[in-house]
């Protein structure tokens, strides 16, 4: 990870004067946000996560060590945050994977049971992948209602090369996998089938693609797969048949440029809107090409995309966008993305239909008073909504290997600039 910069410049896509703020002081839009934070260290393993259906507990894994193949959970909860419930060795050495580690996690509903899906792959970026590199796994675990993790039995799925990303469709009957391969290996996309519970989950398909699987968001109707193409510049929009969970050939779309600065997009992150005729992806960039943007597509009929905006073009500083959560938080639909540099998460308002828009509302620093603090270094990021009358968004952090659980309350706080860094934040976007 990079070193922490302490000045970040937002440019508006459009000609919209902008506004110097103090990043420090509260939100001058109607909504508010609290951090709270566990303690530093307390997870080994704490890089991306989803959240229980009932709104309890994060499920998380990690790579901060190489060889690590642990899935973890802990409360979500402002009082007391990130409170270790259970932590389990997923026990995946039928795999024969060299130094082999948890890369992903969903978790879904099937009757009364709450399961995780755990992908497991060759190697980190920590550590030299051997020459020839074997396909990825991925095993079940239940969630009990306490939060205690059991392994399923069962043989382990065998995915694509160096699975990195997964989803599963909101009705549970199937989850798809970005492949994102190595070297020579071709990336891919597989489709498991879980209608028939853990112990009959099979991959029904797994098809290969260029450029470089590396996130996966599935539309709120179960019918199209979003998977994010990194190194191709692109998205690749997968129609799921109900029947067999088999897709056509993928329609992909090249993402173009940022027309500020000329830039590829470079996509990391991804998520879909609660209509699903909008994405938002998470522009992190390449090696030596940081894009550092956050662009919003329409779903055309035919699977192509059109944009509609791009914010946060960063002339200074290199926050690295990660991840997406997209959910209705404090009365607003928005969207909120990990900025792994910055040690923040930047939210955005989205305005859906006819005149769609994105627009930022704040940077959410996740350790205000920074001194003596290890960098948060924000992965995965998911919603926890309505939790003790509150929405919540948790963020899974490499770097102090912990969770950061914001609270957003709907106030109307008097801005308190400070001179301690600033911050350009656009008005508003253009279409």
């Amino acid at each position: 990870m990079a070193l922490r910069r302490s000045f970040i410049r937002w440019l508006a896509a459009g000609t919209l004067p902008l506004i110097a703020i103090g990043l420090a002081q509260p939100s001058v839009a109607a909504t508010n946000y609290t951090p709270f934070n566990s303690p530093v260290g307390g997870f080994e393993g704490s890089e991306i996560l989803d959240i229980t259906p009932d709104n309890k507990f994060a499920v998380m894994v990690g790579a901060n060590n190489v060889g690590e193949q642990k899935l973890r959970i802990a409360t979500v909860d402002t009082t007391n945050p990130g409170v270790k419930v259970d932590s389990l060795d997923l026990a995946v050495g039928s795999l024969g994977l060299t130094r082999a580690v948890a890369s992903s996690v969903a978790v879904y509903q099937e009757s009364d049971s709450t399961y995780a899906i755990v992908t497991i792959k060759e190697c980190t970026e920590q550590c030299t992948p051997p020459a020839t590199v074997n396909p990825g796994g991925a095993v079940f675990v239940r969630v009990a209602a306490n939060g205690d993790l059991t392994l399923v039995s069962r043989p382990v799925l065998q995915l694509g090369v160096q699975p990195e990303s997964i989803d599963v469709a909101p009705n549970g009957d199937y989850a798809v996998v970005a492949n994102e391969g190595f070297t020579t290996s071709s990336g891919s996309i597989s489709v498991i089938d879980l209608r028939n519970g853990p112990a009959g989950a099979n991959v029904v398909s797994e098809g290969n693609i260029a450029g470089e699987p590396e996130a996966v968001a599935i539309s709120p109707d179960n019918a199209r797969a979003f998977v994010t193409l990194q190194e191709g510049n692109s998205v690749a929009v997968l129609n799921i048949n109900p029947t067999t969970l088999i897709s056509p050939a993928p329609v992909v779309t090249n993402l173009g440029n940022n027309p500020a600065t000329s830039t590829p997009l470079y996509p990391d992150g991804i998520a879909v809107t609660p209509d699903g005729q909008f994405i938002v992806t998470a522009d992190e960039g390449i090696t030596n090409v940081h894009s550092n943007t956050v662009s919003m597509f329409r779903v055309n009929a035919d699977n192509t995309l059109t944009p509609v905006a791009h914010s946060g073009v960063f002339a200074q500083g290199d926050p690295r966008p990660e991840m997406v959560a997209i959910g209705t938080v404090a009365g607003q639909l928005r969207a909120f993305v990990s900025l792994e540099n910055a040690d923040a998460v930047a939210a955005f308002n989205i305005t859906t239909g006819t005149t769609p828009a994105l627009t930022l509302d704040t940077i959410v620093q996740l350790n205000p008073s920074s001194t003596g603090h290890t960098a948060d270094a924000p992965e995965g990021v998911a919603i926890a909504a309505g939790v003790n009358g509150s929405d919540l968004i948790v963020t899974a952090n490499q770097g102090s290997r912990n969770i950061s659980v914001i609270r957003a309350t709907n106030t109307t706080p008097t801005p308190t600039p400070t001179l301690r860094e600033k911050v350009y934040l656009p008005l508003t976007l253009n279409r």
